[in-house]
């Protein structure tokens, strides 16, 4: 299967990991802003292009049979919110969302989202998920 992982930028390296783990279990991630050099506490700069990395990003999502996404109670401090950009296109695109953590909006209420208080509970959870074959969600 293959899996999109989508989080602040500032927990790139918790969800290298993650991927990681997810290899091994023999799925694709296609994220690959987890393969970017960049700190992972890098600030965005107003006269830096970010335009390719976004589109590349989307470009990733397309290719995913699952989004997941990693939310943070939402009463933190949250300065960017890429990630909620991506839900949406995920959600937009069919694609089958999971979050784990927190709802930090409305939208992660909705009943064909699937919540998960923690990775552990995710990846140990093989009975919600036909992880050989996704279906895209119904309209």
């Amino acid at each position: 299967m293959n899996i999109y992982l989508a989080a602040s930028f500032k927990l790139k390296d918790e969800l290298r990991e993650y991927a990681k783990e997810l290899r091994r279990l023999g799925h694709e991630v296609t994220s690959r802003w987890l393969r970017e050099r960049a700190h992972p506490k890098t600030q965005m700069k107003p006269t830096d292009d970010y335009g390719e990395h976004a589109l590349r990003d989307l470009e990733d999502i397309d290719r995913s049979d699952l989004f997941v996404i990693f939310n943070v109670d939402p009463r933190k401090n949250i300065k960017r919110g890429g990630k909620h950009f991506e839900a949406g296109y995920a959600y937009a695109s069919r694609i089958p969302i999971i979050v784990i953590g927190p709802n930090e909006n409305i939208f992660y209420c909705l009943r064909t989202i699937t919540k998960y208080k923690s990775w552990e509970d995710f990846i140990g959870d093989r009975s919600e998920w036909n992880w050989e074959e996704p279906a895209r969600r119904e309209a």
